[in-house]
Parts: structure tokens; C-alpha cells; sequence
């Protein structure tokens, strides 16, 4: 990922928001948890670390802190809707627009349905590392109950008739879950992306979303892929194989067992596992 983003950003000095990001969560908790002892002076710095932090993701992000909502939906395609979760501390948001939304619908949950999205998540993560078989026998049932946790039969009514392709934005936690293979509460035996001919697609962030749709690359002929590095990903094989048929061969470097593989991957941070989110 970091390759393929390398054309389209010059790199911020990582530090510096590091430590914007820190200081405004930090300050915000205290704000929330009322710990703070001059809440209106904070808040003034708040804002005044944000406005410093933007301008810096402005210097160096094609798109950064100006993100422009009516810009950013006119790069929708006209039958694509949006649905956007963000978790909050007390809540989970759902938002959700179109092409023609002057401004997102917005869903709120209560706190126990939030409660319900850790409870759920932990109980789906433990199964998942330690008991792979009790997490796979009931994965139906378990994305059924994930469908009713974050009310997608509400969602699915708020969306235009002709709408045919639908993109996800997680939040958090919810990136590592299966969202488009959610049950259809209406339609038995049917899934998600069912019920959409073009299809269900994912994006981190409306950001990164209109960078990719406004994007211009002519000469995208050219592949390089890292096959199977770990040597445990069932079907890594295959799937660079796939793209890879898309390409000429010759613009083609595609690392399998590498002996380059043994120098960079004892050296690389591996993502072991996944710490489930606590109840406040």
C-alpha cells in the first residue's frame, strides 16, 4: 500500500501529527470525562491544535484537512450510495449519501446497541484466534446478528430504488469484518452484495475515495506484487495470478519465495492480532 501511495503524497513529517493527534485526543477525554481543569481555555487550544494540524496535512495531502463534501459527491457515479460508520465513545454513526445528497442522513445507536458491537466483536475475535472452528460453524448466524446490531434493514430503506452499487466505509474495528457478506433481513439466503449488480466496494475514507476517483493514470501497465510472503495465505496464489494475466509479462515482477523475502521479512512489523474494544 505504502508503494502504490507513494506517487500521490509527499510524506509529512509523521512525528509532528503523531503528536497533534495525541494531544487532541488526550485534550478531548479530558473535555468528555470533565477532568479538565479550565475546560474553555482547552478547548480554545484544541482548536488551535487542529487548525495547525490541517494546515500541515494541507501542505503535504492532495487532500487533506479541505476536504469538500459537494465536491467530493460530485465524483460519485449517479446510482452509487455511501455508507459510512464512525464509533464514538458513547454511540456508533452511520452516514449516508448519494450523488444528489445535499448533505449525509445520519443514523445514530444507542449506547446498548454499542455495547452489542463490543460484545459481538469480542466474542467473533476470540472464536476467530483461538477456536477457528466454533468461529466458522456459526459465521451465519453470527453476520446475522452483526446485521441487526448495526440496523442494516434501516440503512437499506433509506437507499435510492435504482441505487446499483453500494461503498462501504468502515470504522475502527469494523474494517476487519465481512460487511459486504451480511445477510439481507428481507431477502433469506441472500447476501449484501446481492442485491447490488455492480457491486459492494470498500474505501478507508471519503478522502482517500475522491483522491482514487479523481486520479488520473494513464499508464497504469505495469505490476509488481508480493505473492505470498508469509507462506500461510490460501489463496494469495491465485489471486496475483489473476490480476497478473492482466499484464504483459514482461512489465511484470512478481515475488514468490524470494530470497529477497528472507532479509526484508524478519525485519518487518507483523500484525499479529487484534486487542477487542472495551466497554466504558
Amino acid at each position: 500500500m505504502s508503494c502504490l501511495l507513494y506517487n500521490y503524497f509527499r510524506r509529512p513529517p509523521s512525528s509532528q501529527l503523531e503528536q497533534y493527534r495525541d494531544e487532541i485526543a488526550i485534550g478531548q477525554y479530558q473535555i468528555q470525562q470533565g477532568k479538565a481543569e479550565n475546560p474553555t481555555a482547552l478547548a480554545q487550544h484544541l482548536q488551535e491544535l487542529r487548525q495547525q494540524r490541517n494546515d500541515l496535512q494541507d501542505q503535504y495531502l492532495p487532500i487533506g484537512s479541505s476536504f469538500n463534501f459537494e465536491q467530493f459527491r460530485k465524483t460519485l457515479e449517479k446510482n452509487t450510495a455511501i455508507v459510512e460508520f464512525y464509533i464514538s465513545f458513547d454511540r456508533f454513526l452511520t452516514f449516508i449519501f448519494t450523488r444528489h445528497s445535499q448533505q449525509p442522513l445520519v443514523l445514530s445507536s444507542s449506547t446498548d446497541q454499542l455495547y452489542a458491537l463490543i460484545d459481538w466483536t469480542t466474542a467473533y475475535l476470540d472464536d476467530y484466534y483461538d477456536q477457528p472452528q466454533d468461529w466458522r460453524n456459526p459465521l451465519t448466524s453470527r453476520l446475522q446478528k452483526l446485521a441487526e446490531i448495526l440496523n442494516f434493514n434501516k440503512i437499506l430503506q433509506q437507499l435510492p430504488k435504482d441505487c446499483n452499487q453500494l461503498i462501504l466505509i468502515p470504522h475502527q474495528y469494523l474494517h476487519l469484518f465481512p460487511l459486504h457478506a451480511l445477510p439481507l433481513p428481507e431477502n433469506p439466503g441472500k447476501l449484501l452484495f446481492n442485491r447490488f449488480s455492480q457491486g459492494v466496494r470498500y474505501s478507508p475514507s471519503c478522502q482517500l475515495l475522491q483522491l482514487v476517483q479523481t486520479r488520473k493514470r494513464p499508464d497504469f501497465t505495469h505490476l509488481f506484487a508480493v505473492q505470498n510472503p508469509t507462506g500461510d495465505l490460501s489463496y494469495a496464489n491465485i489471486g496475483v495470478e489473476v490480476i497478473k494475466s492482466y499484464f504483459n509479462p514482461a512489465d511484470t515482477e512478481v515475488l514468490g519465495e524470494h530470497p529477497i523475502l528472507e532479509t526484508i521479512l524478519p525485519k518487518a512489523t507483523i500484525f499479529q492480532g487484534f486487542q477487542p474494544p472495551k466497554k466504558s
